[in-house]
């Protein structure tokens, strides 16, 4: 007798679609298809998004790349992925046949309940010809959506939800007066020289329920809809460009039009100014790229225009209270020293969490055991249901309890003492120190070669001082 196979099934409603079935329904589908074809599909296995998330694109669906995070563990958790129809799965044909590819490397077929295929090459014709009609469904209901907005904000009426400044009450947007005062003070204030930065740090301190930083200043400061406009055809927080329209819109304006543009006129100046530089090209010349943290928040330093001037991230936003800005040869005057010093002395392990050595190995031994044992209950199950014979049930236990208890004996390894660990990092790790100090190595070499053995290197501004933190 074959072995049981696991079922999982996801399931996703656009609320575009008028014909569609809720989701109480799909699953009811799916369940009655997995009894009439031997398949278990536990309940854990049950991948629901939230009514009205869209099919377009896979990386904005929750469930969908949790489902297939849980198909690529090992153990294989199921065998075969049920919907309702393949247009739940994705509307878009290309995201479709990279993640059909991608499970059925991990021997994860998936399965369309309500449109049955054929076996062999016409049938995955079949598939890919439902797959285009799919598609092709979207982007038309995509184009009529549009011109419905468009012909709603023609009217002077807003589609999207009200920014800051307004609330959205009967279909339109009316003016929140402490909200609206705010935005004006950001207008006046960016006119009188106020840079973003500065305006986001004030305002975290004045309004604890919002969080600001330097971008959503700048959104407010370029959004017509404070003068009295609608726009269409934005993408993002594009504000103009190709296919952007402005209409008059029926709500009160907050802003006058005149400080308005005259702020508008202080970006352009901004942006013909600014010069601009290939922030990849550069990032491979920096060093301490991907290391340097802020001792106040914790937040990534990163450079700037110039490759030797390094900022926190989150300072740069508004997010940090603590400028924390220092340059290439400070680091290196500082990291050098120490990082010889540590690996002559090994001082370094002050900063080693020895039992970190064994903390991931161990989480997916845990993992692992955790799957089997699932499995062992489902066998059980199974043989309960009489799908197995006494027989293949002993057998199946058997295989299943000695690979447990396998995992469980590599789960709990000698651990090595403070001088053996130290041994062998200095083992592994000597030659990229050697590497790194070397003059003839490029920045890029450098880089490779601190990533390697250096998990942080934090900066305390107060102190000026570098602390370095290895990895296992």
């Amino acid at each position: 007798m074959d072995p049981i196979r696991t079922a999982a099934c996801y399931i996703r409603v656009s609320t575009d679609d008028q014909l569609e079935y809720s989701p109480d329904s799909q699953l009811k589908i799916i369940e009655d298809y997995a009894k009439k074809h031997g398949l278990l599909l536990p309940q854990e296995f049950v991948f629901q998004e939230e009514d009205g998330v869209s099919g377009r694109k896979a990386d904005k669906r929750p469930e969908f790349q949790r489902m297939i995070a849980a198909a690529k563990q090992d153990p294989r958790p199921f065998d075969v992925v049920l919907v309702w129809k393949f247009s739940r799965f994705a509307r878009n044909q290309e995201e479709s046949i990279v993640y059909k590819s991608l499970l059925r490397r991990d021997g994860v077929e998936v399965v369309s309940v309500s449109e049955p295929l054929m076996d062999g090459p016409f049938g995955g014709l079949i598939e890919r010809i439902i797959e285009w009609m799919d598609e092709y469904y979207s982007l038309n209901l995509a184009g009529e959506v549009k011109r419905g907005m468009k012909e709603r904000v023609s009217r002077g009426l807003p589609v999207n939800g009200a920014p800051y400044g307004y609330a959205y009450q009967n279909g339109e947007y009316v003016v929140v007066p402490e909200e609206a005062e705010v935005v004006r003070q950001i207008f006046a204030r960016y006119a009188a020289g106020t840079s973003a930065i500065v305006l986001a740090k004030e305002l975290n301190t004045q309004n604890s329920d919002r969080l600001w930083e330097n971008r959503t200043i700048d959104y407010v400061l370029q959004n017509p809809v404070y003068i009295g406009k609608l726009r269409t055809g934005i993408h993002g927080r594009a504000f103009n460009g190709d296919g952007v329209e402005l209409f008059n819109g029926k709500h009160q304006p907050i802003v006058d039009p005149t400080l308005w543009e005259q702020v508008q006129q202080m970006f352009a100046d901004r942006k013909r100014h600014h010069r601009p530089h290939d922030h990849t090209a550069n990032a491979k010349k920096r060093i301490y790229t991907g290391l340097l943290r802020c001792g106040n928040c914790g937040g990534t330093l990163a450079s700037g225009g110039k490759a030797d001037f390094w900022q926190c991230c989150r300072y740069n936003h508004g997010k940090c209270s603590q400028s924390h800005h220092t340059t290439t040869a400070a680091v290196t005057a500082a990291v050098v020293p120490t990082m010889i010093h540590d690996f002559e002395t090994g001082n370094f392990l002050t900063n080693l969490n020895v039992e970190s050595r064994f903390s991931v190995p161990i989480e997916q031994l845990d993992r692992q055991i955790g799957q089997l044992k699932t499995k062992l209950r489902r066998v059980r199950e199974a043989y309960e249901a009489g799908v197995y014979t006494l027989e293949e049930f002993a057998d199946s236990r058997q295989k299943i309890e000695a690979e447990i208890a396998r995992l469980n004996e590599e789960k709990n390894p000698v651990p090595q003492d403070k001088e053996q660990l130290k041994a062998e990092f200095l083992r592994r790790n000597r030659k990229f120190l050697n590497a790194f100090l070397d003059p003839k190595t490029t920045p890029e070499e450098k880089n490779a070669a601190l990533h390697r053995y250096v998990d942080k290197i934090v900066f305390n501004r107060n102190t000026n001082h570098f602390d370095v933190f290895y990895k296992l």
